[in-house]
C-alpha cells in the first residue's frame, strides 16, 4: 500500500493531524490578514512578518526534536522488549532441550539394563 494511499476510515477533514493543520494554517492566516489591515510603515509590517516567521519556524524545530526524540525512546523500548522475548525464548528452548537429553540418557539407560537383564536371564537358561 502507498504511503500516500487515502484511508476510508474517517474523512480527510475529521482526522486529529488534519483538524491541527487546518487550525495551525487558520491562525497564520489571521495572523497575516491582522498585520496587513493594522495601519504600520512599511519596514515596521515586514519586521513583524519576519519576526513571526522566525517565531514559527523555531516552534517547528523544537516539536520537530520531541518528536525524535519520542520516535527514538520509542524504538529503543521496543528494541528492549524484544530483546527480553528473544532471551526469554533462548532459555526455554534451552531448558526444553536439557529436558529432552536428561530423558534420552534415562531411556537409554534403562534400554542398557533391560539388555543386561534380559542376556544375563538367556545365559542362565542356556546354561552359557
Amino acid at each position: 500500500m502507498s504511503r500516500f494511499a487515502y484511508s476510508h476510515d474517517k474523512p480527510f477533514t475529521e482526522k486529529p493531524s488534519c483538524i491541527a493543520l487546518i487550525a495551525a494554517l487558520s491562525a497564520a492566516v489571521g495572523a497575516l490578514t491582522a498585520m496587513f489591515v493594522t495601519p504600520k510603515r512599511g519596514s515596521e509590517l515586514r519586521g513583524d512578518i519576519a519576526d513571526k516567521f522566525h517565531g514559527a519556524t523555531h516552534k517547528a524545530a523544537e516539536k520537530s526534536e520531541d518528536v525524535k526524540d519520542a520516535a527514538k525512546s520509542a524504538a529503543s523500548s521496543v528494541a528492549s522488549s524484544a530483546h527480553d522475548v528473544v532471551t526469554t525464548a533462548a532459555d526455554k528452548a534451552q531448558d526444553v532441550s536439557d529436558a529432552a537429553n536428561e530423558k534420552a540418557n534415562q531411556a537409554a539407560d534403562n534400554a542398557k539394563e533391560k539388555s543386561d537383564k534380559a542376556e544375563t536371564t538367556t545365559r542362565r537358561r542356556t546354561g552359557r
